[in-house]
């Protein structure tokens, strides 16, 4: 059975560079296996274009928890599974041909990895101010996906928030590792306090 990490935080918390970073440098000492929670979205390539527009991607009801939790227990218990990629370009999901294997530690991220039933986990939340979180996507939607400020204003008032409030913020209290952090630190800072504090469970 494999060291399972579950890393958890509301939009622009720093999870996927936090399982990035681990998932590179964690293996010196052990092989490790990473699941992007982000590539279980349902697939929407039925809806239309203003169906899309209106969904609601910040809903856990928008994402395919069973196959993730399904895709980490075959991981942890030894056996590989096809990647699975969603492009949110399309909102098509599909299979594909690489191959992701199982390992010692298995790292599963997303906004709502605690929503999953994983026996052994230990779930690490990332707590951010609101406030760099909100700037952090306001830059990550201008720069990488040319989405003018008002859509990203709109879009986080009247979902990303309230569904934040509504069931990222309330599984801070599930979480066995707590990483606050006012968003000054750098990756290093945060994974060196990260790896710290996982000693008490993997020794």
């Amino acid at each position: 059975m494999s060291f399972i990490l579950l890393i958890e935080g509301g939009t622009s918390s720093g999870k996927s560079t936090l399982a990035d970073y681990l998932s590179l440098n964690l293996r010196s000492r052990s092989t490790v296996s990473l699941l992007k929670q982000d590539n279980y979205y349902k697939d929407l390539s039925c809806l239309t274009g203003k169906e899309i527009e209106s969904y609601n991607f910040d809903s856990p009801c928008a994402i395919d928890l069973l196959q993730f939790a399904d895709d980490l227990k075959k991981l942890a218990d030894g056996t590989r599974i096809k990647k699975r990629i969603y492009s949110f370009k399309n909102h098509c999901s599909h299979i594909s041909d690489e191959w992701i294997e199982p390992a010692e530690i298995v790292i599963g991220e997303g906004l709502f990895v605690f929503n999953v039933e994983i026996d052994n986990a230990v779930r690490i939340f990332i707590d951010i101010d609101d406030d760099i979180r909100f700037i952090r996507r306001m830059q990550r939607d201008m720069v990488e996906r040319a989405i003018p400020y008002q859509k990203t204003i709109e879009h986080y008032l009247h979902t990303v928030k309230p569904m934040h409030e509504k069931y990222i913020k309330p599984s801070k209290k599930d979480a066995d590792i707590l990483l606050s952090d006012s968003g000054e630190s750098t990756i290093e800072e945060i994974a060196g306090n990260l790896i710290y504090k996982l000693k008490g469970y993997i020794g």
